[in-house]
């Protein structure tokens, strides 16, 4: 599964190529066709996505297992030997891939081909009005499990037809409403010289926020901030290093760390801040993305 590092790692690769271009040629500019009617995804803070997966289409592909919630953002059903498939918010926008495949569809909705790695297969569809849901798929020898892919993004336009998703209830005090974007104190963000003008961007339908210097460049430093739930078991395998004398749990890579700091307890786990810092030059990004966090959730806390 694609870890925080893809999406933004697939950017920063893809600086200086050129615009998307579309699999059909564009409509006659003539045509007095009606605009197609924007689709309302209701209040994206609170989005069920199981309620868009549909495990029927995959009993010819394998034993896929009932769907299951993974944080505020994705839906996932796999089977026993290591197959899955999600759907969910995006991870990444069309601009982070220049030159994809997009195939338009009568109904206005847009299928786009991108490239996940890690042996992925994936699309985003994108709805009149701004929506944007994301299928994945991987087979158990790791390689893309596009045919998984390809029927759930049908079942996803099916459903979105027939009034969309569902919601869930919230009750208390959770991130799972707050604005990744207002989290994260600007100043803070700011605080580093590459991301002085930074500018967020909350993704589509997400709780996750992007902040880029404002001149838009894909190459340069990149800061996400991302409000989910996690399990125990999300954490395994991370490191802990310490960052002004506390702990702070980390995974790094070459080229970026992910941070993630606990902001409450929460049924079956604990909500989390979890901030991506990712820049070219190799640097480390630990401190930078851990006073983020730590930041965010102090604020979110409170």
């Amino acid at each position: 599964m694609r870890s925080a590092l893809v999406p933004a790692l697939l950017a920063l690769a893809l600086t200086g190529c050129s615009s998307a271009s579309d699999a059909r040629p564009p409509a006659d500019a003539s045509s007095t066709a009606p605009a197609p009617r924007a689709v309302d995804f209701g209040v994206q803070d609170t989005i069920d996505w199981c309620s868009l997966l549909d495990p029927e289409p995959l009993r010819s592909l394998g034993a896929f297992q009932a769907p299951a919630a993974v944080g505020f953002e994705h839906c996932l059903s796999a089977t026993g030997d290591g197959a899955w498939v999600r759907v969910g918010a995006p991870e990444s926008t069309a601009d982070d891939y220049p030159g994809a495949l997009v195939d338009r569809e009568p109904d206005g909705s847009a299928v786009t081909t991108v490239d996940g790695g890690d042996g992925e297969c994936v699309k985003q569809v994108s709805f009149p009005g701004g929506g944007v849901v994301e299928v994945t798929a991987r087979s158990a020898q790791g390689t893309p499990l596009c045919a998984a892919v390809n029927a759930q993004v049908g079942a996803v336009r099916a459903a979105v037809a027939a009034g969309g998703p569902r919601h869930v209830e919230v009750a208390g005090p959770t991130v799972r409403t707050a604005d990744p974007c207002a989290a994260a104190p600007a100043e803070v963000v700011r605080s580093t010289k590459a991301l002085a003008s930074a500018e967020p961007l909350r993704l589509p339908l997400s709780h996750t926020c992007r902040w880029r210097p404002a001149y838009g460049g894909r190459g340069g430093l990149t800061v996400t901030v991302t409000l989910t739930h996690e399990t125990a078991a999300a954490g395994e395998g991370r490191q802990e290093i310490t960052l002004d004398g506390k702990p702070l749990a980390v995974d790094q890579s070459p080229v970026g760390c992910v941070a993630v700091v606990p902001v409450r307890p929460a049924q079956d786990g604990q909500e989390v801040v979890s901030v991506t810092a990712l820049a070219p030059n190799g640097a480390d990004k630990c401190p930078l993305s851990g006073s983020i966090a730590r930041a965010a959730a102090a604020r979110l806390a409170g």
